[in-house]
């Protein structure tokens, strides 16, 4: 199974923020992994470190697959706003 861990970043506004790693079970520092991000209008990711696996299992599946998954911290009102930063990131 993978493991999950905290990852810190900083936003383009400068706001320390805070989310979850699912890393693959053999992961290494030195490979690069394709990455999955989920990304919900949900600001308490400190439950998800503990949750891959238990409620919605596929996030296992993709980490045995070699994937990593990443969910975000997301402050108040990211989620009406993401249409709008899903464009930006895609350069539309």
């Amino acid at each position: 199974m993978g493991r999950g861990e905290y990852f810190n970043y900083v936003s383009r506004e400068g706001q320390k923020l805070r989310g979850v790693l699912l890393l693959p079970a053999n992961y290494r520092k030195d490979v690069t992994y394709p990455v999955i991000v989920d990304i919900y209008g949900d600001a308490n990711v400190a439950g998800n470190l503990y949750e891959f696996g238990l409620g919605d299992g596929f996030w296992q599946l993709f980490a045995s697959r070699g994937y990593v998954i990443f969910k975000p911290y997301a402050p108040n009102g990211w989620a009406r706003r993401w249409p709008t930063w899903s464009r930006r990131c895609a350069g539309r």
